[in-house]
């Protein structure tokens, strides 16, 4: 018997984002994975990986917080954490109109860096996993938190708050 793992939890996974070109969701995640892949997530390869559509992986979430990416298994465990890339308007306003996004888990160490192109190179290679999950943005995503009177002023100008933009 295994036993649940919360959904903050999962491996830490190196992540980045792009925007797909044709497909939708337009909305895509690379994660570099070491480990056990889903075995109910579809396959994808060629030069034009990043742009085939993806099947849906039904279950499967992905949850955009305020500071890191979680995706959750169809049981609510983490099965990656990830720190948040950097998320651009285009991509946040497809992920909140479509609620979903496609993820490609390429290997770990298969490339230098994460981006569009090394989904593509690692396409031509072999099959990449690869699924359109359902995504979600937290509320508390790009908000800043409040700061108190006495703490330093957020503006970087080391004096408490309440003498710069609190006054």
């Amino acid at each position: 018997m295994s036993t649940l793992r919360p959904a903050g939890s999962g491996a830490f996974s190196p992540a980045a984002s792009f925007l797909r070109a044709t497909a939708t969701p337009k909305a895509a995640l690379v994660v570099e994975f070491d480990g056990e892949a889903p075995s109910d997530w579809p396959t994808v390869s060629g030069f034009d990986a990043t742009d085939a559509n993806v099947g849906h992986s039904p279950g499967w979430a992905c949850e955009v917080r305020a500071d890191d990416i979680v995706i959750l298994n169809p049981l609510g465990e983490g099965f990656t954490k990830s720190v948040l890339p950097p998320l651009d308007d285009a991509w946040l306003h497809d992920v909140r109109t479509n609620n979903s996004v496609a993820v490609y888990l390429v290997a770990a160490g298969s490339a230098t860096t994460l981006s569009e192109a090394s989904v593509s190179e690692a396409g031509t290679r072999g099959p990449i996993i690869a699924a359109s999950i359902r995504a979600s943005v937290a509320e508390t995503f790009g908000k800043m938190a409040d700061v108190g009177r006495n703490e330093p002023c957020p503006c970087g100008s080391e004096r408490k708050f309440k003498h710069c933009h609190g006054s």
